[in-house]
């Protein structure tokens, strides 16, 4: 069949050409050209050199992958300014320090595992029924992170020396022979049963602190998530936790108990700190600590501690005010002072020539030499006098300068009876200290001389 060229428009170039070309040639997008004509344009355009155009394209496509690398990798960069928080995942929870793998034993894994299974909220349902029946009601309603849970952690946990959460810092207690701070303290309140006595039928549930410090620092592996735990060396409340007659918390390390449960969970942790009592050193005073968050408020948690002991105003009026009339003294550190004081006047700057004779005394007998009318001798002639030998004589070269420097100023300027000012603050060039005035003597203070000295001036 035979088409004039009018008959040929754009519909029906489509109609009886492209669809031969397509069989004939295959798919498009496999011999489509203008990709790679669109990627020689952005080739053509790296061209600055028209003499070297291969070297160009090069060069401009290196620089192009470098930046392009350099953007991927700033991209996942903390970038430079404001620190970051050290206390940013301290309510998360994150190991500090440590981090190593450890096996532990079947034992082990089993208290742990056991302790997180009873203290997640996804278990608690599943533990008041029956397994099987809610397998048959409810075949698939159980969550993912309950059937990790169900197959249990991984026998190699990690193990950590330190550990930031709930506003805390932990260490175990190794950690803490090493370091200067106290960190293994931890306290638990947690719901334990109650009875009076051996005979009691109605026993009740009731909150109880539990103390101790802590031995290891785990991260329980279950695949999809982990769960950080403390193993922990607790204190027996029966007998190792005693109140004390001042109202401090103790507690004895020696009573060790419940060996068989040794773990929680680090989000249940609060930090405590023990004192020894002084005293007794089997006990220990139990202080609180307080949370710091990331705006870095305090927040204290209440548990049943006091810090101090509280005494009522009926105690008070009861007891009476306590006085001490004992006097105690210090030996201890009489030579160490002795030695320094001595060490001191030994190697003075500019030696003290009249032995007990003080500034006061010494002014008064110049005055009465001289039969002068003056009331008072400017500061540098009695301290020049105060070091003068029984020969009249300066036997040491800084005093020689300090008091040929006074003379000549003595010589240029008139006399300023203001100790800030006068010719022996300029040349010593000593400011004066509130509790003593230099060349004047052991009563007068700074500020009364000045006072005084301004008067006779005027």
């Amino acid at each position: 069949m035979y088409f004039p060229p009018s008959f040929f428009d754009i519909m029906v170039h489509l109609t009886i050409h492209l669809v031969t070309e397509i069989q004939l040639c295959g798919l498009d997008y496999m011999r489509w050209m203008y990709p790679i004509e669109h990627y020689m344009k952005t080739l053509k355009g790296y061209v600055k050199n028209r003499s070297r155009p291969e070297g160009c394209i090069v060069e401009r496509y290196i620089v192009e992958e470098a930046v392009e690398f350099c953007t991927e990798y700033l991209s996942n960069v903390d970038s430079i300014g404001l620190p970051k928080s050290r206390h940013q995942r301290r309510t998360e929870g994150e190991g500090i320090m440590g981090n190593d793998i450890v096996t532990i034993s079947r034992t082990e894994w089993e208290q742990a595992h056991l302790y997180v299974l009873h203290n997640t909220n996804e278990v608690e349902p599943f533990i008041e029924r029956h397994k099987n029946i809610l397998r048959t009601i409810n075949p698939s309603s159980i969550s993912e992170n309950l059937r990790w849970l169900a197959s249990g952690p991984s026998v190699h946990v990690i193990s950590y020396s330190g550990y930031l959460i709930n506003g805390y810092t932990f260490y175990t207690k190794e950690q803490d022979s090493q370091s200067t701070m106290q960190n293994s303290g931890v306290t638990l309140v947690a719901q334990s049963l109650h009875v009076s006595s051996s005979k009691d039928q109605n026993p009740i549930y009731a909150n109880m602190s539990y103390f101790g410090v802590i031995q290891q620092i785990w991260e329980l592996d279950y695949m999809k998530f982990r769960v950080p735990m403390f193993g922990c060396k607790w204190v027996d409340n029966n007998n190792g936790v005693r109140i004390d007659e001042s109202g401090f918390l103790q507690v004895d390390f020696n009573k060790e108990g419940y060996k068989n449960d040794p773990f929680i969970l680090a989000s249940q942790a609060q930090q405590v700190f023990y004192v020894t009592d002084p005293i007794d050193k089997k006990w220990s005073i139990v202080l609180v600590s307080n949370k710091i968050y990331e705006n870095h408020d305090h927040y204290h948690k209440e548990i049943d501690i006091e810090d101090c002991p509280f005494l009522g105003i009926s105690q008070l009026l009861e007891n009476g005010p306590k006085t001490d009339d004992n006097l105690y003294m210090r030996y201890d550190h009489d030579d160490e002072i002795s030695n320094k004081n001595r060490q001191k006047a030994s190697n003075p700057t500019y030696p003290y020539r009249k032995s007990r004779t003080g500034y006061a005394r010494l002014e008064q007998k110049m005055l009465q030499e001289t039969g002068s009318n003056a009331t008072s001798i400017p500061r540098h002639i009695l301290w020049k006098a105060a070091r003068v030998n029984k020969k009249g004589l300066i036997d040491n070269e800084k005093v020689v300068e300090v008091w040929a420097h006074c003379e000549s100023l003595s010589q240029l300027e008139s006399q300023e009876l203001n100790p800030h000012e006068d010719i022996l603050a300029k040349v010593l060039n000593v400011p004066e200290y509130p509790g003593r005035v230099r060349g004047v003597g052991q009563p007068h203070r700074l500020r009364y001389y000045s006072m005084y000295t301004t008067y006779l001036f005027k």
